[in-house]
Parts: C-alpha cells; structure tokens; sequence
C-alpha cells in the first residue's frame, strides 16, 4: 500500500471515528485558543519565544478573516466627512519647484511657520523630523569654509543660525514637533523626548501600551521651543493601517499621539488625561474630549474616502506667498508634511487607499472632532469566544445524532449546510455590519462563523466519510450476501441470511418476511425475534398488503400512535409475536418489474452510535430494496433450480422407466435398483466403526448426485436391441428364423414327394420301393428338423457330437427357383454387394452361414482408449449365420450379441461422460457404470481393482445382482427367493466379487427383509438364517 494511500485511509479513520466529534472537538478548541492567542491582551504572561511565531502563522487565517470583515464595513460604510477641522499644508511638487529641493533649510521652514502663524491657527503639528543640526546654517557653513575666506566666514558667524530661527518661529506659534518610535537604536535616535506630562487615573496604563525603546525626535532646541510633543508612528495590520495610538511609552516615559498633543495644545489644557483599569486602557481626554480606546490606547481609525477630504490640502508655497485663504487656516488644526514624490511615507487604509502619512493623522484628528470612534470593547472577545463554544458545542451534540431532527435535514441533502452556511455567514455578517453603523461597535463575526462552518464541514464531512464508508460496507455486503443467498439452497436459510444482512446493514431491531401464496395473499415465513410465527395473521388491510398490492416501498413511523387504520392493523398483526413496532419500513420482494413474491418487514430502525430510535434513513432504502429483490431473484433461481432439479429427476425416472418398459426380461429393475441402493448407503451413512466409519454423503447434493447415478445405472440399454435382450433362441433376431428353416424341411419333404411320383409314373419304379424310400426320408426330415429345433433353444452345454451332427444336416440342399436379391433393404444389398448373383435354380445349403450375415463394426467413440475399456470386442457387430448362431455353446447369444448385451455399461458410461454435468454430479457416471466391476479385476467394462471402487459404486454392484436374483417379472426365470439369493450373493462374496464388509451390513441391517417385503411376492419371502453368512474374509482393499 502507498503512503498516499495509508494517509488516506488514517484521515477517513479519524474523521470518521466518534462520527468527527473527537476531530471536531479538537478543531474547535484550537479555533477558539487561536482566536484568543491572536487578541491575547499585553499583560497576559509572555509564552516562550517559539510559540508567539507558532501563534501568528496559525492564527494568520483567523487575522486575515478579521481585517477583512472589519475593512468590508468600512468599505461599504465609510465616514462622512461633515466638518473640516484640519488644514494640511503640503510640502508638494509645486512648493519643491519653486522654493527648492528637500530639505529646505530651515529659515525657510521658519517663514513657512510663520506665515501659518499669521493666519492664527489652533495648532500647528509638524510631520517632519529634525533629529541634526541644518547643514545650511550661516554658522555651520562658516565652519566649512577655508582659513583664506575668513572674512567671510566671521560674517556668516555674524548672522543667526537656521535652526535658532526656527526656535524662535516654534516658541510664537502653538507648535507641536512629530516624533517616530523605533524598536532599535540607530545613529540618530535616542531614549527620551520632551514631552508634557499625562495623567494617570486608574491602573498604570504603560504595561498595556506601545512600548519603544527608542525615539527619533527633533533637536533638544527645537523641542523646548515648541508648545508640545508626539509620536508619528502608526503601526500597520496586514499591510495597512486600521489602528492609531493615541499614546505609547518610550523608554518608561508615556508619551501622546500627535493628534491628542494638538488638541492639548490648540484647547491650551494643560495636560492629556489617561483612564485605565486591570483590563488597560479605557479611555484619554483632553478638556472636554473623551476618547474611548482598546486597551492598548489604539482606537480603530473610520477612514473617509481621500477624495472627500482633499479641501483640506494646500500648498505650502501658496501659504508662504500669501495666496491662500485665510479661513483655511484661521483656528484650524495644520498639519504640516510632505506630500511630494518620493518623500512622502505612503500608507494603505482599510479603504485600501495609498495615502500619506499626514492624511491619516489628519483623519485621526477629524475622527476625534466629529467623535466618530470604532470601539471594540475588552469583553467583545470574551462574547464571541463564548458564542464560538456554545454553538460549536451545540453542533457537537446534535450534528452526529442520528436522533436528531435538525441532523437528518441536513444530512439528507449536504447541499443544504452549504445553504446554511451561506444564511449563518450572512446574518452574521449583517449583524456586524448594523453594529458598525449604528453603534461604531466592532463585533468579529467571522471568526464565530469560520467555527461554525469549519465545524459543519468536518461533522457533516465525517458523516459523509461514515455514509460513504457506510455505503461500502453495504455494497460489499450487498455483494457478499448475493454470492451467499446464491450458494444457499434451502429456502428458510436463504431467507434467514436476507433478514440477519437486512438487520445489520439498517441498525434495526429485527425483521420479518411474509411470502405471497398461491390465493395472493401475505402468510408469516420467518423472522429474527423469539416468538412462533403466526399461522393465521391476515396481512391484506395493512401495510404490507399494501405494499404487495403496490409493488412500492413504505416507511412508518410512530406506529402505536398512529390513526391510520393500516397502521393499526399492522401494529397489532405485530403485536401477535411480540413485536412493539414504533417504525416500520415494509420493502417489496421483486424478481421482476410487476412481480412482487413477498415482503420483507424491517422494525425500529436505532441510531448506532446514540442506539436511540429513530426513523429510517432514506438513503437506505436503495441498498434495501436491492437486498430485497436480491432475495427474491435468489428465491425464484432456488425455485427455478429445484425445478430444473424436479425435471431432470423425473425425465431420468421416465428414462429409467422407458428401459423397464422397453423389455419384459428386464421388468422394474431400473426402479428398484436405486431404492435398494438408497436403502444399503443410508445404512453405511450411519455406520461409526470400521471400514465403513468414514464414508458418508454430507450434504443432499451427493445424496443427489448418488440417486441420479443408481437411476441411470442402466441407461446404456436404450442401445441395446430388444431382439438382443429378448432372444429367447439362437435364431431370433427381431424373428425366430426357425421358420425359415421349417420351410425349407417342408421344401425338402415335397422334394421327396415329388421325387416319389416322378420316379413311379416317369420312370416305372417299384411303388412299394418308393414308397418306402419316402418314409425312410420323411422319418428323417422330421428327425432332423426336431434336432435343429433343439439345437435353437438355449442350453447350458453344445457337445461336439450335435455340432458334428449339425453340420451334417446343414450340408444338405434345396434348390431355390426365385432371385434373393429382390425386396431388399439398402442395408441388404449393401451386405450382398460384394458378392455376383447365383444363376436359377440356384442350389442352396438347408443350414448357411453366409457372407450377408455378417454385419460390420463401425467406427464408436465407445471404444476410445480414454475411457480406459479393457473388453475384447469382436470382429463384426454382429453374425447372423444359421449354423454359427445353432452352434453356441451356452444359452443363446453369439459372442457378438453377448457383448452387445455388455456394452450397455459402455453406453452408460460414454453418454454419461458426454453430458456436461455441473460439479455436483461429476461422479454420477461413476456410480452408474461400475455395478459391473469386481473386487478381483475380473468385472467389465475397466476391469478395475478394488481400491478403484467407491463405497457407493460397491453398494450399487450389490443392489443391482441382489435385484436381478429376486426379480419375479423376468418372463426367461423365476424369483429366487430371499435365502436362495442372499447364497449366491454369499458366493459373490467369497470370490470376492462384492464387498463383504457391504455384504454383512446388508444382512445385519435387515435391508434385504425389508426390500423383499416391500417387492417381492409373498412365496419368496422365506426365512434366512444370516450367520452362517457373517465375517471377514481375506484381506479386501479398501477403496482409494
């Protein structure tokens, strides 16, 4: 298995473990200790330095969703811009074309101050930072200048420093110098600025505020002139700037935001007063302004649009040359900055605006005149971080239930937690939004609805991976309980698998099948609870004679409480075998589109991880209805086997009866052989000691495979002529051509007579001589056609003597006067056509063997060598010749029609090897074609030995001899009775031409009584005294 693979497979485990509440639980604490880390206040104690940046990386998502949500307010609410405190005098391109490159020196900075002095603003706030002496200054360049000039030099001493003249122009006008704080220490920085003090009400403010350890400020000169002091910097969030300080600490020393110094100084209060508790700062006030902030004394900023506030710029150039208004500046607060290309420090706004840097403390300051503050209170966190936990906990609980209501919704259609994911984020979004606008209140909704969202996805992913899982597992058991129900063959088996997988692939309590009878109605087959199945229960009105009726699946739920008289009727019908139904899904038993065979009942379907009740899931029902149709389609492939079985059974029975039926001489044998069989195996079925201990047929396929062989143990006979079976003489074929013979002695009696006649009245002889000479010869004639006739009947012993004297009545002749070669059938003439026609009269033997009589093997698959048969089989099929046929020795039959007669377990066995016969009745030509065989190798067709003979192909050599001995419908004998057979089959037994082991079971069992009883004629049913033919012989090998 590949990595990628085992990933998988570890993450759908722990998914879907617990149903995701554990995963679930897990990702909603970190949720909730990222959302906390990201706002953790400063005062919290520090973590150790990993974990900070471990923080920010996981909780940069958390941030992002955040900047967004509150930058989207503003974007579609942003400030109004209503009054226009704030004047900007921007150092722009114009003012750098006229006046000169940057920096200016400060003289001329001087002169722009004070022609802004002039114009008598509230205050003046300087975005600039002058941290070194003007290099420009007279004294400065005085310095630079060589000894030789030092005329000049004493002048340039002579006239005031560039920086003092700024001094002087900070102390007249109500300045306020900008500084920047670092985070390190650089050449131009320093620990300290000048700064007026604040007030402290409340908890010391400093450990919740922006600290830097270094500050780059102005000359020390030029920040005593001035009328106060603050900090520039604004820290940016995601790449722009959302939050201002309005006051921080440098080294230990708190100092204000530019926009709180200029109103200080523009209201001329003496001082900023700061308000703080245990939570950090609360709020900063200068004379009567009150500002709210969060409790790291930032507020968030509410930009308006650059464009709606670019009244406020003017050029610095137009103010120093007069031709600016002066409402512009009169009682205004003026920022003073650049705004030239490449000096300027650009910022972005949650607007996602690129302004300068003066533009937003120019908004800080409109934001605190018109008192448009964005708050975002201590405890806001603590709220939403409660309201995360509660619905989160909320969905934990009910989203994996399969009890719950709210859960099924969903989970019947996923697509629906999209939509209510949708819905969720966009109340949300709207209450956060009417919070912006009304009350300046930022509430962080999206980090609440990242929870919630995340939460549904893993729940509901969980319970997707589970349904999927679930589906799976279904399908494979789908597939597993097909491959089973078609292996099984027994009905109520079958349909007790169908009910345990219907259980466990549902969760249900149990289940129940009803099967459709022969009147269309619904009777109880089975079911999986304790109680008896009723015989009687009439299911018509109720829902599962609905569901037979209609061919479609139905669900109940709340059964007892129901008032529909269907549902009613079945809760009762249940209630019969102890069946308390509260839901109920009835599946239709289809083989085939309109036919429905019964109806399979599932009850009180249990979540399986709560195991409370609950209705049946409708994604079920597919994976239901295929488990149910499966069964039927098994049922009816049962049914339609056991048909198929039935009808071969029965066409083989027919066979077996057609041979019987075929032949007097062989009576009932095809019939009685098997049930004696059936008889003797079930004997040595039951046997558990000795040879016999181990054989027995395990299931009723063998027993099948076993009644279907002793069936056809005689097929082969439907080869067999009748004329061969039935010849009851030497000269019979499908005739006794005795007659023909007879013929002939009266053709020769005639001959005598003529010969008498002709000899008194043509030639004059004596008539006494003749007539005596006929007598002599029609005493012989009648003598020897008496021997001929004798010689025709079937004895046990032809002694050489009667042949002799056979062939001297054969050599006798008459004279035949017409063609033999007229009416013949084409097999005839096929016989004659080798041979030229006798001229008439034709002289002919009184006896013949001709070459017509002679009838050709032709070719047979019976005697292929791969069927291993060891007989010797004669020249022709078969020999007709009148004296050879007169000449046999024993009985009637030649040596052609006695294999003929033998070839029969031939046929047997060939046909049978033909047919292709499924894997359950592979042995079946076996047991038909081996009654013939001996332990000794001395039986027929194989000649095999005993290790080569089955148990059951011994059982069937001793049905089929014990049979034909005891056969009283034989027209050729007479039933022996019981004790005359069981002696010879005794005699079978000691020439080791039967089983002994199978012998004596046949005695002591009392099967050969209970056959007799059952078939033979009363007068055949004599006492047998079985010990004398008890115990072991020699050694009999077992079968191999």
């Amino acid at each position: 298995m590949s990595f990628p693979l085992r990933s998988q497979n570890m993450l759908r485990r722990l998914l879907t473990g617990g149903r995701g509440r554990p995963v679930a639980a897990l990702l909603l604490a970190i949720l909730l200790l990222l959302q906390l880390a990201t706002q953790l206040p400063p005062t919290w104690p520090q973590l150790s330095p990993p974990l900070p940046a471990v923080l920010a990386v996981a909780g940069a998502p958390l941030d992002a969703a955040r900047t967004w949500l509150f930058d989207s307010f503003q974007k579609l609410m942003p400030r109004k811009v209503h009054n226009q405190p704030v004047t900007i005098v921007a150092i722009d391109e114009k003012s750098l074309r006229q006046v000169g490159q940057w920096p200016w020196p400060r003289d001329r900075l001087a002169a722009l101050i004070d022609s802004i002095h002039r114009r008598q603003p509230a205050a003046l706030g300087l975005d600039i930072y002058m941290p070194e002496a003007d290099q420009s200054s007279p004294d400065l360049l005085a310095a630079r200048l060589p000894a030789s000039q030092h005329a000049l030099a004493d002048q340039l001493r002579a006239l005031p420093g560039n920086d003092r003249v700024l001094s002087q122009a900070l102390a007249a006008a109500p300045t306020v110098l900008g500084a920047a704080g670092f985070d390190f220490r650089a050449y131009t920085t320093s620990t300290g600025m000048r700064s007026v003090p604040m007030r402290v009400m409340g908890a010391d403010p400093r450990p919740f505020v922006r600290h830097y350890p270094q500050v780059l400020a102005s000359l020390p000169q030029l920040q005593a002139a001035a009328s106060g002091q603050a900090l520039l910097s604004v820290d940016a969030q995601s790449g722009g700037v959302r939050r201002v300080a309005m006051l921080a600490t440098v080294g230990e020393q708190l100092v204000p935001g530019l926009a709180l110094e200029m109103f200080r100084v523009g209201t001329g209060d003496d001082a900023i007063r700061v308000s703080s508790n245990a939570h950090g700062v609360t709020s900063v006030r200068v004379a009567e302004l009150e500002v709210p902030t969060q409790g790291n004394g930032d507020i968030y900023l509410h930009f308006a649009r650059q464009a709606d506030g670019m009244a406020r710029y003017v050029s610095a150039v137009d103010v120093m040359q007069g031709r600016v208004d002066a409402s512009m500046l009169a009682g205004k607060l003026v920022l003073v900055g650049l705004t030239g290309s490449g000096l300027n420090d650009m910022r972005y706004t949650a607007l996602q605006e690129l302004v300068p840097g003066i533009e937003i403390q120019a908004q800080v300051m409109e934001t605190l005149y018109d008192g448009t503050f964005l708050q975002r209170p201590w405890w806001f966190l603590w709220a939403e971080l409660g309201t995360g936990l509660l619905l989160g906990m909320t969905l934990l609980w009910h989203i994996p239930r399969g009890d719950s209501g709210p859960a099924r919704w969903l989970k019947q259609q996923p697509q629906r937690a999209v939509w209510l994911s949708v819905g969720l984020a966009l109340l949300a979004y709207a209450l956060g939004l009417a919070l912006f606008q009304y009350r300046g209140l930022l509430l962080d909704v999206s980090a609440i609805v990242i929870e919630l969202v995340l939460l549904l996805a893993v729940l509901l992913g969980s319970g997707m991976l589970a349904s999927l899982a679930d589906a799976r597992v279904k399908l494979a058991g789908l597939v597993e309980s097909g491959l089973a129900l078609g292996r099984l063959q027994q009905r109520d088996s079958l349909l007790r698998t169908t009910l345990n997988v219907a259980c466990e692939m549902s969760y249900c309590e149990g289940a129940a099948v009803l099967l459709r009878g022969e009147d269309n109605s619904l009777r109880y087959v089975l079911h999986t609870y304790p109680g008896e199945v009723p015989a009687n229960a009439r299911w018509r009105h109720s829902l599962p004679g609905q569901v037979l009726a209609s061919g479609e699946s139905c669900q109940l739920v709340g059964l007892a409480e129901s008032d529909d008289k269907l549902a009613a009727n079945t809760y009762e019908l249940l209630r019969q075998v102890g069946i308390e139904a509260d839901s109920l899904l009835a599946l239709p038993m289809k083989a085939h589109a309109d036919e429905v065979v019964g109806v399979i009942l599932l009850c009180n379907a249990r979540d399986d991880y709560s195991k409370e009740l609950i209705p049946f899931d409708p994604k079920l029902l597919p994976f239901m209805e295929a488990l149910a149709a499966q069964a039927a389609v098994a049922m009816e492939n049962l049914e339609l086997v056991e048909s198929q079985k039935a009808l071969m059974d029965a066409m083989i029975r027919i066979i077996a009866g057609a041979i019987d039926a075929k032949s007097p001489y062989t009576g009932g044998h095809c019939e009685r052989v098997p049930e004696l069989a059936f008889m003797l195996a079930e004997a040595a079925c039951a046997v558990e000691q000795g040879p016999l201990a181990d054989f027995a047929f395990r299931n009723e396929d063998e027993w099948r495979e076993f009644r279907i062989g002793a069936w056809l143990h005689d097929c082969g006979k439907v080869t067999t002529p009748e004329y061969v079976v039935d010849k009851a003489t030497k000269l019979e074929t499908i005739y006794n051509r005795l007659h023909e013979v007879r013929t002939r002695f009266e053709v020769l009696l005639r001959d005598a007579r003529i010969a008498r006649l002709e000899a008194i009245h043509l030639h004059g002889a004596d008539p006494e001589q003749e007539d005596a000479r006929l007598a002599a010869r029609e005493a012989e004639l009648h003598d020897d056609f008496a021997f001929v006739a004798s010689c025709n009947q079937g004895g046990e012993f032809m002694a050489p003597e009667r042949i002799a004297r056979l062939q001297r009545i054969a050599a006798q002749s008459w004279w035949r006067h017409f063609d033999d070669r007229l009416g013949l059938s084409q097999e005839e003439e096929l016989r004659c056509a080798g041979m030229a026609p006798q001229a008439l009269p034709a002289e002919e033997k009184l006896l013949a063997d001709k070459a017509q009589h002679l009838f050709e093997r032709p070719p047979s698959k019976a005697l292929d060598p791969k069927y291993g048969f060891r007989l010797q089989v004669p020249h022709y099929l078969y020999n007709q010749g009148e004296l050879y046929n007169l000449s046999v020795g024993r009985g009637t039959l030649t040596e052609e029609e006695r294999f003929k007669i033998n070839e029969h377990i031939i046929q047997t066995i060939v046909m049978l090897d033909q047919m292709p016969l499924p894997k359950s009745l592979r042995r079946v030509p076996e047991y038909a074609g081996t009654h013939h065989e001996t332990l000794i190798g001395s039986g027929y067709p194989r000649k095999l030995a005993a290790d080569e003979l089955s148990i059951p192909a011994r059982i069937m050599a001793i049905a089929d001899i014990f049979e034909a001995l005891t056969a009283s419908d034989r027209p050729y004998k007479r039933g022996k009775t019981l004790s005359e057979s069981v002696a010879i089959l005794y005699r079978f037994k000691q020439d080791k031409h039967i089983d002994p082991v199978l012998f004596d079971l046949f005695l002591t069992s009392g099967i050969y009584r209970r056959y007799g009883e059952r078939y033979l004629r009363p007068a055949q049913l004599d006492e047998v005294d079985i010990a004398r033919y008890l115990g072991p012989l020699d050694t009999v090998p077992q079968p191999g």
